[in-house]
């Protein structure tokens, strides 16, 4: 999926990375992360670079308004709380999530 950015004459691409255990994908300050987990699946926030008011829903550990910086503080091995929705916002920065299925 292409999207316009901001800038003249450049393109964003939407990727989502798959492997065997995992799915990645990225999300940044135009986009909502939103989907339906399990209870107890296992979800990672990996920022790139530094990340600013990252706010979650239904996961063990949800920050509200807090930032993640790679090799400071990442979102590692959260899970979701209850069967039903996750929700992450970010106000700044571009951040990775993975899902895990091992």
């Amino acid at each position: 999926q292409l999207n316009r950015c901001r800038h003249s004459g450049c393109v964003l691409i939407d990727i989502k990375i798959i492997d065997p255990h995992s799915i990645i994908y990225r999300i940044d300050e135009q986009n909502v992360y939103v989907k339906r987990f399990e209870k107890d699946s296992i979800i990672s926030l990996l920022p790139i670079g530094t990340v600013k008011g990252i706010s979650t829903e239904n996961l063990v550990y949800n920050l509200t308004n807090e930032d993640l910086e790679l090799g400071v503080r990442t979102g590692s091995s959260n899970a979701v709380l209850e069967t039903g929705e996750v929700k992450i916002t970010i106000k700044k920065g571009k951040l990775l999530v993975m899902e895990c299925n091992d």
